[in-house]
This record gives C-alpha cells, sequence and structure tokens, in this order.
C-alpha cells in the first residue's frame, strides 16, 4: 500500500460481459499489470515461504510474483484466467489456464499464494481461498493479499498513488454495508485506463470465518497494514 491506495487496487467482478483486447476477463488491463513492480509484495509473499519450495500462484496477473518467486528458487504453478496475463509470465514457471476458483490440478504444495485481493471477490472469494486449501500440503501455508479494511472505510475518490512507472487514482468510491463499488484509474504513459469493480471489506473477523470455512487459521499478519495474511490448517 502506498500513499492510502492499495498497491494494485483490482478485483471482484468488473461486470464486463465480452472480452477486449488488452484487458483480462474481471478487467484489469494487460499492460498495466505487466509495468508494476514485484515490490513491495513480493518481499511480502517471500518472507513467508520456507527455501526453495513448490508454490501455487492463483490468480498470477502478469507474473510479476511469479518472477520473483522462481528468482528466489522457488519452482511455481501459476494459474490465472487470462491467456493474455500468462502470456507475459516470465521465467521458468508452469502456466495454467483456468479460473482459479475452480481450478483442480491434484496436486499438492508447500505454499499457495492467494494475492490481486482476490478473497475480496463477493461472489468467488470463498472459493478461491477453497482452491487453495485444497491444493496445500498438511504443514503448508495459504499467502493471502485482502484489502486493508480501514482504507475501505476511511478512503476517498481522488486518493492516488504512484507504483512504478504507474498511477493508480481511485476515481469512483461508494460504500455499502460490508462492500463497497469503486472505478479505478490507472495511467502509464499516454495511456489510461479504467477498471470498475466490487469487494467484500474482510476485517479480522470475517477473514478468520472465511478461512475457518476452508479449514484454514490466520497465523501471521506480514506488513504493517496488516493486509498480507499467512495462512495454515487448523
Amino acid at each position: 500500500m502506498t500513499g492510502g491506495v492499495p498497491d494494485n487496487i483490482t478485483g471482484g467482478d468488473s461486470g464486463a460481459t465480452g472480452r477486449v483486447a488488452g484487458v483480462a476477463p474481471d478487467g484489469s488491463p494487460v499492460d498495466v499489470f505487466a509495468a508494476l513492480p514485484a515490490e513491495p509484495a513480493s518481499g511480502y509473499v517471500l518472507a513467508a515461504l520456507p527455501p526453495a519450495c513448490d508454490v501455487l500462484e492463483l490468480g498470477c496477473g502478469a507474473g510479476r510474483l511469479t518472477a520473483a518467486l522462481t528468482s528466489a528458487g522457488h519452482r511455481v504453478v501459476a494459474v490465472d484466467e487470462s491467456d493474455e496475463m500468462l502470456a507475459r509470465v516470465a521465467g521458468p514457471a508452469e502456466r495454467v489456464l483456468g479460473d482459479a476458483a475452480t481450478v483442480d490440478l491434484g496436486r499438492h504444495f508447500d505454499a499457495v499464494v492467494l494475492a490481486s485481493y482476490l478473497v475480496n471477490h463477493r461472489v468467488k472469494g470463498p472459493a478461491f481461498l477453497a482452491t487453495a486449501a485444497r491444493h496445500l500440503r498438511p504443514t503448508g501455508c495459504v499467502v493471502v493479499q485482502r484489502y486493508d479494511p480501514v482504507w475501505a472505510g476511511a478512503g476517498e475518490p481522488g486518493d492516488a498513488a504512484t507504483v512504478g512507472p504507474v498511477t493508480v487514482e481511485v476515481a469512483r468510491l461508494v460504500r455499502h454495508a460490508g462492500w463497497f463499488e469503486a472505478t479505478v484509474a490507472y495511467t502509464l504513459g499516454e495511456r489510461r485506463w479504467e477498471q470498475a469493480f466490487d469487494a467484500a471489506v474482510l476485517d479480522d473477523t470475517a477473514l478468520a470465518h472465511m478461512a475457518a470455512a476452508a479449514g484454514l487459521t490466520v497465523r501471521q499478519w506480514l506488513d504493517p497494514h496488516r493486509t498480507w495474511a499467512v495462512l495454515g490448517r487448523s
């Protein structure tokens, strides 16, 4: 999180009904996500993992975390529903095109990474976490990223941050009981994209309940804003 704005504020249901070149099914612009830097997210994730482990990355996007994981010696299976995003994933990772809410690889991993606020998806959040749990070895961990519930309650339209070469601005933010809807504008060079989405607000109690439903428990927070958590078997 930078300047009060989540580093890559995206997720939830974009409301898109058709495919647009250069835009993932959830509305995320591919060029933007390919340009976003791995830090600080990669630092939090790497700190939670044992050395040289098998990692399943759900919703890998353009691979900013994937590259950091493989560079650190981890063996990564990267899953995303966007073939255009997967095409940007560099390095030796195994790539799988599929929906992270339903994919079943029939394999188990030392760690599962569930970033990009997927747990905040109003419909699929529990399914994403169930997928992570389904692929986890008994002693493994799940690293999840959620929206800061404080930001969700106090952020305002016009909040902006610069993340690497990308400027991220909250163009619209409407709060409801337990969820919010937003439009975020991304600027990269001379180009600009807008993405509309909605997301559930998960405070500590709500995340703990979602984790418990998947047979997991929250074990550790990795950052001061409590947006990155480590979950393990209950």
